[in-house]
């Protein structure tokens, strides 16, 4: 099996540190959190550290609806990742999907 390019564990990384953020705004802990979203405490604090790998679009919606913002609240990425992403090689698909 094929391990995590430089960008997937980059934006592994940054969708946990963008999670983290909006719960803290919300005043939620991770268990509270997991709570929302079905998920246990420790799986909660493996997305925000980036160490997560089970991330589909259902658990990220799930993550939204227990953070009480919109899915696309998740996807607040700093400039230039897209531009990274691009130039990984194996990826050209997520680069011509933008």
């Amino acid at each position: 099996m094929k391990g995590p390019t430089s960008t997937e564990q980059r934006l592994r990384s940054e969708i946990g540190k963008r999670i983290e953020r909006l719960r803290l705004r919300a005043g939620l802990t991770q268990t509270q959190l997991g709570a929302r979203a079905g998920k246990e405490q420790g799986t909660i604090s493996r997305i925000e550290h980036g160490e997560y790998r089970g991330l589909t679009i259902g658990l990220l919606i799930d993550l939204a609806y227990g953070l009480g913002c919109e899915p696309s609240d998740l996807f607040e990425w700093p400039i230039g990742i897209m531009d990274v992403a691009a130039h990984d090689p194996g990826r050209a698909q997520l680069a011509e999907a933008s």
